[in-house]
């Protein structure tokens, strides 16, 4: 990171370092999608920097023309987050870890949400998966409680358990009673049938 930011990166006096060491509490993971990261040597080259340039990579959700997982505004990758935990885990000697966002943006107003409610069954398998590969996750937070503005999306993705129509009234999906189910059986997971 030193080598492409340069002396955009701040540095830390040893004094603020030193108050850093060992503050932080837990990692919080936001799992939505996955997608495919590859090196990008345009990186040296880059004449006007900024946030996506510094990452230094090309993204992409497709490899050898398939697409990483099914797309219903979101690719669907269950299988990256047993991974990216599995890695958090090698990479952050296994610091605890809440999975502070997990949610599927959808552009539907619709209350009948069937394959949100697939998103967060598949993504809790693998979830679990990842903690009996020893992963230290402490919880698990949907995302998002109601329809909220995106801030990059604005309304089209809507990744609530409940419908907020034009007169801000709440309806709950069929993923909002799905969650129902799984905490009123002691978080056994339910198929959504």
């Amino acid at each position: 990171m030193k080598s492409i930011l340069g002396e955009r990166l701040p540095s830390f006096t040893e004094e603020e370092s030193a108050r850093l060491h060992g503050s932080v509490d837990f990692i919080g993971l936001n799992a939505v999608t996955t997608i495919y990261a590859t090196y990008d040597n345009a990186v040296s080259n880059i004449s006007a920097p900024g946030y996506f340039e510094d990452w230094g990579a090309k993204l992409t959700a497709y490899k050898d023309g398939v697409a990483i997982g099914r797309n219903d505004g979101e690719y669907m990758v269950p299988w990256g987050l047993q991974k990216v935990l599995g890695y958090m885990r090698i990479r952050y000697n296994n610091f605890p870890t809440y999975v502070t966002a997990l949610g599927y943006g959808l552009n539907s107003t619709s209350t009948n949400d069937d394959v949100r409610v697939e998103f967060f069954a598949e993504y809790l398998k693998y979830l679990i998966a990842g903690m009996r590969d020893g992963a230290d996750v402490r919880g698990v937070f949907a995302w998002s409680l109601i329809d909220g503005f995106e801030a990059t999306m604005g309304l089209h993705q809507r990744f609530g358990l409940y419908y907020v129509d034009e007169s801000f009234a709440r309806h709950p999906r069929l993923s909002a009673l799905w969650f129902k189910n799984i905490l009123t059986s002691n978080g056994t997971l339910i198929s959504k049938s």
